[in-house]
C-alpha cells in the first residue's frame, strides 16, 4: 500500500529571515536539526513564528500526532508532534488517516530509514520529494494489529529504556570509586601528583584507512576500527577488516591488546568521549588516536581517568569540518599517577562491576 493512500503528505517551509516581524510568535516551528536518531516526541521547537510569518510561507499547521519525516539534510530522521506546529522544507510530514496508527508508522519509517535514504536524489545534496514519499509502499496490517505490534515493540522499548539505564548507574558507580581514590579531575581535585597523558604513554599512535580502490586490501583477518566502531569498553572488532597487505600499503597501524583507543574526530563528540580498552590486536583509522600505557600505568585507570574526564575533554572540542579534539591537547592533559597498586586495586572493582554489566548488554541483546 501506498503512503500517500493512507497518509496526508505536508511540505514546509521558511518565512524570510531577515523580517523580525515573522520571527518570535507563539507558533512553534521545527527543523531537521532538533531530530536525531534517537527522536519520538517534539512538543515544542527551538524557534517560534508569527501569525504574519507563518502566512507568508504558506505553511500549513501540523496537527498533534503528526509523523514528522526529514527528507533533507539528513534524510530519515522521525518523530510524533505532540503538539500543533509547522516546519520547515526539510520535512515531508505524514497525516495519518483512520486505517493507520501514527506509533506504527513512526517505527515502520525508522525501520525503512535506509531505504528511504538509498531513494535520495540531487546534485548538492540528497532529498526525497513530495512523490517519492506518497509513491513509497508500505506493507500495512489490519489497525488491530499495528496496535499490537506498537504494544509489543513499547515492552521491548521500556526494558532496553531500563537496560541502558542500569548501564549509566554502572558507569556511575565507576567514576563515583574513582573520585574516591583519585579526586574530581574535572574540578582540578587530584590526591596524586598530575601528569601529562603522553609521560604516562609509551606511545601515541594514530591511524589511516588503506585505499577503496584495492579491493585486496579488505576482508582480510585484521579487524578495522572506526569511530563508529568505538560503541563498548572493549573494542575487538569492527564493521570491516583489513589485510596484511592493506596493513602495509597505508598509514594504518597495529595497535596492540591493551592499548586505549580514544576516538579524537566525530560528530559524536558534540556529547561523548568514545573510550575503549582494546581487546586484540586491530587497526585504527585517522580518526582514533591510540595510547599505549607506558610501564607503572594500568590500561584500565588511563582508559576511566579519561572517562572520568568527559565533561572537561568536550569542552574542548573544536568544530571546523568535523569536531574533533586536538592530538596536542590530549597529549598535554593531565590526570594523576597513583602507585600502581592503586590502579591496580581500581582495576579489580572495575573487573567485578563489569560482571554485572555483561548481565545487562545481554539482557538488552536478548
Amino acid at each position: 500500500m501506498r503512503l500517500g493512500d493512507v497518509c496526508k503528505v505536508v511540505s514546509g517551509a521558511t518565512p524570510k529571515s531577515k523580517n523580525p516581524d515573522y520571527w518570535g510568535g507563539n507558533i512553534k516551528w521545527v527543523t531537521p536539526a532538533e531530530l536525531d536518531d534517537g527522536s519520538h516526541y517534539i512538543a515544542d521547537t527551538a524557534k517560534h513564528i508569527t501569525e504574519a510569518g507563518f502566512s507568508s510561507a504558506n505553511l500549513h499547521m501540523l496537527p498533534a500526532g503528526t509523523v514528522l519525516l526529514t527528507t533533507r539534510a539528513p534524510i530519515g530522521k522521525v518523530a510524533i508532534t505532540q503538539a500543533e506546529m509547522c516546519c520547515n522544507q526539510g520535512f515531508k510530514n505524514l497525516i495519518c488517516s483512520d486505517v493507520i496508527n501514527n506509533e506504527f508508522l513512526y517505527r515502520v519509517l525508522r525501520f525503512h530509514s535506509s531505504a528511504l535514504q538509498a531513494m535520495g536524489h540531487g546534485a548538492t545534496f540528497k532529498e526525497l520529494s513530495k512523490k517519492n514519499i506518497e509513491s513509497f509502499e508500505l506493507q500495512i496490517p489490519s489497525l488491530v494489529a499495528q496496535k499490537n505490534v506498537v504494544a509489543a515493540l513499547e515492552a521491548v522499548e521500556r526494558l532496553i529504556l531500563l537496560v541502558s539505564k542500569q548501564l549509566s548507574l554502572l558507569d556511575n558507580l565507576v567514576k563515583s570509586r574513582f573520585v574516591e581514590m583519585f579526586g574530581d579531575l574535572c574540578e582540578g581535585e587530584t590526591i596524586y601528583p598530575p601528569r601529562s597523558i603522553e609521560d604516562l604513554c609509551s606511545d601515541f599512535l594514530g591511524g589511516g584507512t588503506p585505499s577503496m580502490k584495492h579491493p585486496e586490501y579488505f576482508g582480510g583477518e585484521i579487524p578495522f576500527i572506526k569511530s563508529g566502531d568505538v560503541k563498548n569498553r572493549i573494542v575487538c572488532e569492527g564493521d570491516l577488516s583489513i589485510t596484511k597487505e592493506g596493513l602495509l600499503n597505508s598509514s594504518a597501524k597495529l595497535i596492540p591488546t591493551g592499548a586505549v583507543i580514544v576516538v579524537i574526530r566525530s560528530g559524536i563528540l558534540k556529547h561523548t568521549l568514545p573510550v575503549a580498552l582494546v581487546g586484540c590486536e586491530v587497526a585504527i583509522n585517522q580518526d582514533i588516536k591510540a595510547l599505549i600505557p607506558a610501564s607503572g600505568v594500568n590500561s584500565l585507570y588511563l582508559q576511566w581517568a579519561l572517562l572520568v574526564s568527559e565533561p572537561l575533554i568536550l569542552s574542548r572540542v573544536r568544530a571546523t569540518t568535523a569536531d574533533n579534539i586536538e592530538t596536542k591537547q590530549l597529549r598535554k592533559y593531565m590526570i594523576p599517577l597513583p602507585p600502581l597498586a592503586l590502579q591496580e586495586e581500581f582495576a579489580d572493582f572495575v573487573a567485578a562491576v563489569d560482571k554485572s554489566r555483561f548481565v545487562a548488554e545481554y539482557n538488552r541483546k536478548v
